[in-house]
């Protein structure tokens, strides 16, 4: 399965030390981790464009979002893409 990473996840890994990789994968035995290049440049540049993005790309192919911010989760969950995110160190679907 492909995880796609979002921006607040990378910087919730960061910050607050969560181990989301090991928390996921032992949820999903084969998963595939990545980031948007459009991510990295949201977190230079300070830009929310990377949500559209992930939007669309979850879409196009029918993937799974790893997200903290509300509003993407939402919108993602609306269309129908599976979502993962944590908290308190625990999965959340």
């Amino acid at each position: 399965m492909k995880v796609l990473v979002d921006t607040n996840v990378l910087f919730a890994f960061l910050d607050e030390k969560w181990d989301f990789v090991n928390i996921i994968k032992d949820a999903y035995m084969e998963v595939d981790f990545f980031v948007l290049q459009q991510s990295l440049d949201e977190i230079k540049a300070n830009s929310t464009l990377a949500d559209d993005l992930v939007f669309d790309w979850a879409k196009a192919n029918r993937g799974v979002v790893s997200t903290r911010d509300f509003n993407l989760k939402k919108r993602l969950k609306k269309a129908g893409v599976q979502v993962i995110s944590l908290k308190n160190n625990k999965l959340v679907l």
